[in-house]
């Protein structure tokens, strides 16, 4: 069962940073002692990922694993539990405001499906995604999909819309990306995280930009930001605690055998979700529209 906006948690508002004030039951996988301040997870998550084949760090579990820790509809990405709606679906549904019924939609870092199936659903959509996975790219047989790499991936035909779900962090160069898409994509839609300042993540394969690398990459490829949307810190740290909570709830019904790979990895994860108050992250959501004036 998905956790509504409901469910218990540690606290209902982000606290302040402050010095440790207790030591949160359990070992702490990196040293030292957790309090009950803030964590940049970017830090932790760093420090996790060893694998530096991207491909390999997606294919190591098998999809039916996946399906038991993200539920059937294989959303892998942050909810948002702000009503009684699927926290899953609702992310999504915040980003179909964006995007015309029945208009046709380029899903960039696709994963498992989950948003490019909410919105053939829910929209109408005609959804192609892109993807650097292999087991993803064969897992998905219910929309066209291409297993390439982003950066090398131009565009066969007209799309109205681009969405970048929790995948644009990955981009080692977004302007090439975006510059790929400027002669078939109208509009582009990204809900990722953003940082005070651009900080690389280099063993995630992460980079967490500012609000204003964001919008001057966008500016320097011939998209202009028309909506820019920074969520509340409650909004995003009951976005991150609560998504977490549910699929560690998940992960630990797994036999321990199938606790390798990513999903071990976003078990470690999650357990330091669940110990610490403060996310040290913003999520925003953000849509730029081509400039006929670029070109």
């Amino acid at each position: 069962m998905v956790p509504s906006s409901s469910s218990k948690r540690p606290c209902s508002s982000v606290v302040e940073h402050s010095p440790c004030k207790r030591a949160v039951k359990g070992s702490n996988p990196f040293g030292g002692s957790p309090c009950e301040g803030s964590v940049n997870l970017s830090i932790y998550i760093e420090r996790f990922f060893t694998m530096q084949n991207i491909d390999e760090f997606y294919s190591t579990n098998s999809s039916k694993n996946w399906e038991k820790v993200l539920g059937d509809k294989m959303h892998y990405h942050f909810g948002l539990f702000e009503d009684e709606l699927d926290p899953f679906d609702n992310a999504i549904l915040e980003i179909s405001q964006f995007i015309e019924n029945n208009s046709k939609v380029l899903d960039c870092g696709c994963g498992w499906g989950g948003p490019a199936r909410y919105l053939i659903k829910n929209k109408q959509c005609d959804v192609t995604g892109v993807t650097i996975s292999k087991s993803q790219h064969d897992y998905v047989n219910d929309f066209r999909v291409f297993n390439q790499d982003l950066h090398n991936f131009i565009p066969d035909q007209h799309y109205d819309s681009a969405i970048f779900v929790e995948s644009y962090c990955h981009l080692s160069d977004p302007e090439k990306v975006f510059r790929n898409l400027n002669k078939q994509v109208d509009n582009i839609i990204i809900k990722d995280y953003n940082l005070p300042k651009t900080e690389e993540v280099k063993k995630w394969g992460m980079i967490i930009r500012s609000e204003n690398d964001v919008k001057e990459q966008l500016k320097n490829c011939g998209y202009e930001v028309k909506f820019y949307k920074k969520y509340k810190k409650e909004v995003t740290y009951d976005s991150v605690f609560l998504s977490t909570k549910y699929w560690l709830s998940n992960i630990q019904k797994l036999p321990t055998k199938d606790l390798n790979g990513q999903i071990s990895i976003l078990k470690d994860l999650c357990v330091i979700v669940q110990n610490y108050k403060k996310i040290g992250f913003d999520l925003f959501l953000l849509h730029a529209q081509k400039s006929d004036k670029f070109f």
